[in-house]
């Protein structure tokens, strides 16, 4: 399982940058630096945490209020690509979905700042 993230994490990473518009003509062989890169910093981090915080359970937690506070910029750069990226019009979500994708986004940045506001303030 462990394996699985630490190699599945940098193939995503590199193939996303590899697929934006600023890095077209990239090399497409291999494993370049990118994933090489990705792998020893995800390396690197996950030895850190470990030492900074022994307790796994402070571990979970730390993560899960990180990728919860992260989630609203995920989920608007989803949109973002989805709605800009894609070449064909076809592929792209209707009205509708897009009206739902906008509600998703406001609606995590509401809880996110919900969160904050009772956890920070």
């Amino acid at each position: 399982s462990a394996y699985g993230v630490l190699d599945g994490f940098p193939r995503a990473f590199e193939e996303t940058v590899r697929r934006l518009p600023l890095s077209a003509g990239a090399d497409r062989e291999g494993s370049g630096p990118l994933y090489w890169g990705f792998l020893w910093g995800t390396l690197i981090l996950a030895v850190a945490e470990t030492a900074l915080l022994p307790d796994p359970v402070m571990l979970v937690t730390v993560a899960a209020v990180a990728s919860f506070l992260l989630a609203p910029v995920t989920f608007g750069l989803n949109y973002w690509c989805v709605t800009r990226l894609v070449d064909d019009e076809a592929l792209r979500p209707g009205r509708l979905l897009r009206g739902w994708a906008v509600a998703g986004v406001l609606f995590m940045v509401a809880a996110t700042g919900l969160y904050l506001w009772l956890h920070v303030v």
